[in-house]
């Protein structure tokens, strides 16, 4: 998808000219942010406490979707679900994100690597929604949009906004294709722990764990 969605060209020819740079460098190609994603399913909570969420950067077509659905579980019991909520990936804490590039500095083994980096499990949007259920004690119903509206979204978009196309290539990337990563050994490499949604979830409500 990197021809087709702008963001993932640009992050790609980064890379290639770090490599090319004669600099030294490491690269994080990290998987969804919790703190991305779980939001845009329809609720505030996973970006309490944040003090610059990029959900809520003043980017006209981010900002109005999630102005319609932050709401979404605490009043109408609703959750977004791209395509048939059934694709895995690895979701990530921006925190942890955070633990990996401060715990590379100096470190021999990040010296010229590059390293795929996600949460400790693989889930899909539906197993996502039922962690909602868990820790919010509540049923919820999920509201799902077909993958082929994400790739209409994306070639109409494009030559318009880039911004709004990547936003839209990326939720059709969610919708189709999985992204589950094995981090036991990179973890282990970098010391850090890596927090599970159940416990951003609750961290982010005060629940306790």
């Amino acid at each position: 998808m990197d021809d087709q969605v702008p963001l993932l060209r640009q992050k790609r020819l980064t890379e290639k000219r770090l490599q090319e740079s004669g600099l030294e460098y490491t690269i994080f190609r990290a998987d969804a942010f919790m703190d991305v994603s779980f939001a845009m399913m329809g609720s505030d909570i996973p970006v309490r406490g944040l003090e610059a969420a990029t959900v809520k950067r003043p980017f006209w077509f981010s900002s109005r979707f999630f102005n319609k659905v932050k709401d979404g579980m605490a009043e109408k019991g609703e959750v977004q679900i791209p395509g048939k909520g059934t694709v895995r990936r690895s979701f990530i804490s921006i925190d942890d994100v955070v633990e990996f590039l401060v715990s590379s500095v100096n470190k021999p083994e990040a010296r010229n690597a590059i390293f795929d980096i996600g949460g400790p499990q693989a889930l899909s949007c539906n197993e996502v929604m039922a962690i909602f259920e868990k820790v919010l004690g509540k049923p919820l119903k999920a509201r799902r949009t077909p993958a082929v509206i994400f790739r209409i979204g994306l070639a109409l978009l494009k030559p318009f906004s880039p911004a709004a196309a990547d936003i839209m290539g990326i939720n059709y990337l969610s919708a189709t294709v999985d992204s589950a990563i094995d981090m036991e050994d990179t973890a282990r490499i970098f010391g850090v722990k890596l927090t599970s949604a159940e416990e951003f979830m609750r961290q982010k409500i005060g629940s306790p764990s």
